[in-house]
């Protein structure tokens, strides 16, 4: 579309149908391919705009097939993530309890007596040396532990970021 034709359609089209038919319209695209049109995929475009917003015309029963598959897809994405973070963040969880509790019990209570003597709470202390010790031994344990590694961040990392 060049861009009168495209101002013309913003300004004649609610941003949820252009987005609709520009997706039904790239989707036939890419399914069908040009032999699919009859006209052009423009003609098609604008077409479908008009008789949509006359209540005309209804999306494509194989688009909707289309986006169900998609959002499915997603959910499984997204399902995957979880279960990776559940791993990475119980197999860590694991390495504390097991591996590393001794390395990380006299970590933890070097760094509370390094800032109590900054004057500070020992409730505070007991808090942030363990956010210090857990982060470092987070950061210990990918590298003893490759297979674990992910590529977002872990329950952990998320709840360091989160305002108290």
């Amino acid at each position: 579309l060049d861009d009168r034709t495209i101002a013309r359609v913003i300004h004649q089209y609610s941003p949820r149908l252009i987005e609709q038919w520009a997706d039904i319209t790239l989707a036939a695209r890419e399914r069908q391919g040009e032999s699919f049109f009859t006209n052009s995929p423009q003609a098609y475009f604008i077409d479908n705009l008009k008789a949509a917003k006359a209540s005309r015309r209804t999306p494509p029963d194989w688009w909707h097939e289309l986006r169900k598959q998609e959002l499915a897809r997603q959910r499984e994405q997204e399902r995957s993530k979880a279960q990776l973070f559940r791993s990475e963040d119980d197999a860590f969880e694991e390495y504390l309890h097991d591996e590393a509790r001794e390395a990380f019990d006299c970590v933890m209570a070097r760094l509370i007596d390094d800032l109590q003597k900054s004057g500070r709470s020992v409730n505070e202390c007991q808090e942030q040396a363990r956010q210090f010790t857990r982060t470092h031994f987070l950061n210990r344990f990918r590298q003893e532990h490759p297979e674990w590694r992910s590529d977002g961040p872990t329950r952990f990392e998320q709840s360091l970021n989160r305002p108290s």
